[in-house]
């Protein structure tokens, strides 16, 4: 009876050792993954598009790349979320939970960006890595506080795209997929002409435009001030050509009044030309700063931001486009009527 007893516990005693030496699938999968690795053996491929435009990215259009974005990751396993809303003051706030990030992301402050990430990895028996991520970068023209605030170039708001993956054809597939969806981004429509304001060249020609508009109007204002001491100057000045008795010496005051100018008409040119430079810098100016704020500001439109930015869009439109056809569109017609009438 103990010799039998003795045997089924030598077997047990042998089955448990086979089965602890039994090599682990997992562990297995790691090793030939890491062996093709080392060999240069893992293939990546990565398609990304930057697009440069003022955009409004509310829960609508998020949520619609985030179910684009599950579409493409289909029979992938879990896909992992994970998003990192920055602010002006430099201040983040990571979420792993897209419902969080859409509910809480802008409730206390306007973000400047975000990032938003899916990724899911996988490991076959093979040893082949089964990785794939989507990434969607929204910057706006927020400036954060370590910014220069005197440049007065103002930094362009973009979308990126990035698809990565070890298989190509998903990548391709899937990059086609969500930047189909980026269209719905921009502010477009009525906003679209104002779009031209983005570009540095336009906004340095028009404001040497008015800079010159400018500095000519001080200028004429200047000389219009000093008109009628001009004038008095110069009417005393033929009384006294017109006493003189002499023809001959009245010629000569003529001719010297002419050709020699008065201390009045050397101080109207200077201060003329000093006016007319204090214009053109200030208008100028101005208009390197205001011209590229008539660019409709892109928003992160989520929570609370999103009534935020609605505020704002609403102010952005009653102030330029009151200003446009108020000061620029009704004026034009007033002028084609009177001459056509005239």
């Amino acid at each position: 009876m103990s010799e039998v007893t003795k045997a089924d516990d030598t077997r047990s005693a042998d089955s448990t050792s086979l089965q602890t030496y039994q090599p682990d699938e997992r562990l297995t999968r790691l090793f030939r993954f890491f062996e093709k690795l080392s060999k240069d053996q893992v293939n990546s491929f990565r398609k990304t598009k930057r697009y440069v435009f003022p955009f409004r990215a509310d829960e609508t259009v998020v949520r619609k790349i985030n179910e684009e974005v599950l579409r493409c990751f289909d029979h992938d396993g879990e896909v992992e979320f994970s998003s990192k809303t920055r602010f002006q003051d430099l201040s983040t706030i990571e979420h792993d939970n897209f419902e969080k990030f859409l509910s809480n992301a802008g409730d206390k402050k306007d973000p400047e960006s975000a990032v938003l990430k899916w990724s899911t990895f996988l490991i076959d028996a093979q040893g082949n890595p089964v990785s794939k991520s989507v990434a969607l970068i929204l910057v706006t023209e927020k400036t954060l506080e370590t910014d220069d605030k005197v440049s007065p170039n103002r930094p362009q708001a973009y979308v990126f795209l990035d698809v990565g993956s070890s298989d190509e054809k998903w990548v391709e597939y899937s990059f086609r997929n969500v930047s189909d969806l980026v269209p719905n981004l921009p502010l477009g429509g009525i906003y679209r002409p104002l779009w031209i304001f983005r570009n540095h060249f336009v906004v340095q020609l028009l404001s040497q435009f008015f800079g010159m508009a400018g500095g000519s109007a001080a200028s004429a204002a200047y000389y219009v001030l000093t008109a009628a001491e001009d004038n008095n100057s110069t009417a005393s000045r033929r009384e006294a050509i017109l006493k003189l008795e002499n023809i001959e010496a009245k010629l000569d005051a003529l001719i010297e009044y002419i050709m020699t100018p008065t201390e009045t008409a050397w101080f109207a040119m200077v201060f003329g030309l000093l006016f007319f430079g204090a214009g053109f810098v200030l208008v100028m100016l101005a208009s390197l700063s205001l011209l590229p704020k008539l660019t409709p500001a892109s928003s992160i439109a989520l929570g609370l931001a999103n009534r935020r930015a609605e505020q704002n869009e609403n102010a952005f439109r009653f102030i330029v486009f009151s200003v446009l056809i108020l000061g620029i569109l009704l004026p034009a017609v007033w002028t084609i009527i009177g001459a056509t009438i005239g």
